[in-house]
């Protein structure tokens, strides 16, 4: 009873929710799995270098770990560790000073 009032809201609501996917969808979806992780690959190689030097950066201001971690809970209710660099206030040249005067 519960499936058939899901189903029946999602063909009011979106009626393509529900349709077989089509034998030209898979080359489509091939090829976009390939170029996000190309491209995810060649960020993570470019941006890599930066990332490094701010771990470093954080571990000679900071004492304590360079990465926060935190449970997650995401799609599906599905369990998943997210890792941050722990960087709270390590980027003092993009601080404005106040001295309490306001224009």
């Amino acid at each position: 009873m519960q499936k058939e009032v899901v189903i029946d809201l999602l063909r009011k609501n979106d009626p393509h929710a529900l349709r077989p996917v089509s034998g030209g969808r898979c080359l489509y979806n091939i090829s976009k799995r390939t170029l996000d992780f190309s491209l995810a690959l060649l960020m993570l190689i470019i941006l890599s270098p930066l990332m490094a030097l701010a771990a470093i950066l954080i571990k000679l201001d900071s004492p304590g770990p360079i990465f926060f971690k935190q449970d997650r809970v995401g799609v599906k209710r599905r369990r998943y560790d997210h890792i941050n660099l722990l960087a709270e206030n390590h980027f003092l040249l993009l601080q404005v000073p106040y001295d309490g005067v306001r224009c």
